[in-house]
């Protein structure tokens, strides 16, 4: 399935606008939506998608370490959903 029909169905998901108080709340937030739209081998799509290691999407998902601002920026140029998510809880 391409992208742009992923994020559609994405957008059905998405998080109302929250305020992020830190890192870590960001972080989980994406994890789940991540999680929810990849259930099955989330950590090697999002790795795929994002040529990173996939050790490196794992402790994401399951050590629980937050999400770097090199992360959140490369996942904000792949994912339109997790782009409009940021923009949202900003405004």
């Amino acid at each position: 399935m391409s992208n742009k029909k992923h994020s559609q169905i994405w957008e059905e998901n998405s998080v109302d606008k929250h305020d992020f108080l830190n890192n870590k709340e960001l972080s989980r937030a994406i994890i789940n939506l991540l999680k929810h739209n990849h259930p099955n081998k989330t950590a090697e799509c999002v790795a795929a998608n994002l040529n990173f290691k996939i050790k490196r999407v794992q402790n994401w998902i399951y050590i629980d370490t937050g999400l770097t601002a090199f992360d959140l920026l490369m996942l904000m140029q792949k994912y339109d959903c997790i782009k409009k998510m940021i923009v949202n809880s900003l405004n």
